[in-house]
């Protein structure tokens, strides 16, 4: 997501009012969600124990709950539909083999 000109802060405070994060945890299967920032860039990783866990997470009816509120801090709107793709571990340093095949 690419934030307006000094919405960083503003995009950051949404997500933890909305609990945003808290409820993907709260989704079977989530391990765990972060946010990663620039000045100008803000990427949201999430990991799942598998595809199914992310997929309840997609399906889930409270995903997209302040989507609004967060397009109108960002250049380019967002939408429920949109998924950023699924990635698999491939090497890890954790011994919990997070997302490990």
């Amino acid at each position: 997501m690419v934030p307006k000109p000094d919405a960083l802060a503003d995009l950051v405070a949404l997500f933890e009012r909305e609990a945003i994060f808290e409820r993907a945890k709260a989704v079977e299967g989530c391990i765990d969600v972060m946010m990663l920032q620039k000045p100008d860039q803000v990427i949201v990783l999430g990991f799942w124990d598998d595809e199914a866990g992310y997929q309840r997470w997609l399906d889930h009816p409270e995903r997209g709950n302040g989507n609004d509120e967060i397009n109108a801090l960002l250049a380019e709107p967002i939408s429920t539909e949109l998924v950023g793709g699924v990635f698999n571990v491939a090497l890890t340093t954790t011994s919990s083999g997070v997302g490990a095949p």
